[in-house]
């Protein structure tokens, strides 16, 4: 009975007009900027698309070198040049766990509603981890965006020395 992480994602004239409000007062476009303003649009309207996932791993070129896992399911709503994506879900870890995500362009990943990394700006594909997230269910929440050219996002965790893996989603406590 897997559950699902949501994505909402906003459409690229949303994130053009955040683009030219960054570049209007001499802002680089980082993921700070850009989440902030795509959480007041997000808590404002309704989502674009709207689509369920038990795993994170998309990538808009399909290129299996794109990410770290070769799995790259295309962006909900054939989304691929500019757009923002948010990802909320939970995951479960049997044992205390390196907590990661990967991203082409900018991202920023809280774990139980606290900030866990962020990755700012325009970019090709960067890793940002969580060291000794503990062993149990927890959220998750993943805000990212894509400005031109090619996109992914990997949510994945490694424990110890075995292979990292992507994460699987699981039910909201009831």
């Amino acid at each position: 009975n897997t559950l699902r992480e949501q994505l909402t994602g906003v459409d690229a004239a949303y994130l053009n007009a955040l683009i030219a409000q960054a570049e209007k007062h001499n802002e680089p476009l980082t993921c700070s900027w850009v989440c902030a303003l795509v959480d007041a649009i997000i808590a404002g309207g309704a989502p674009t698309t709207v689509a369920s996932a038990s795993q994170i791993d998309y990538d808009d070129l399909g290129d299996p070198a794109r990410g770290l896992f070769s799995v790259n399911n295309p962006f909900p709503g054939g989304a691929t040049n500019t757009f923002v994506v948010r990802v909320t879900g939970n995951f479960f870890l049997g044992a205390a766990s390196t907590v990661s995500v990967n991203s082409d362009d900018g991202m920023r990943f809280l774990i139980d509603g606290v900030l866990a990394g962020a990755s700012d700006g325009v970019h090709d594909n960067v890793t940002v981890s969580k060291a000794n997230v503990a062993a149990g269910l927890h959220s998750i929440e993943i805000v990212f965006f894509e400005n031109g050219g090619g996109a992914s996002l990997e949510f994945f965790a490694q424990t110890g020395t075995q292979p990292a893996a992507l994460l699987q989603s699981v039910p909201e406590p009831a």
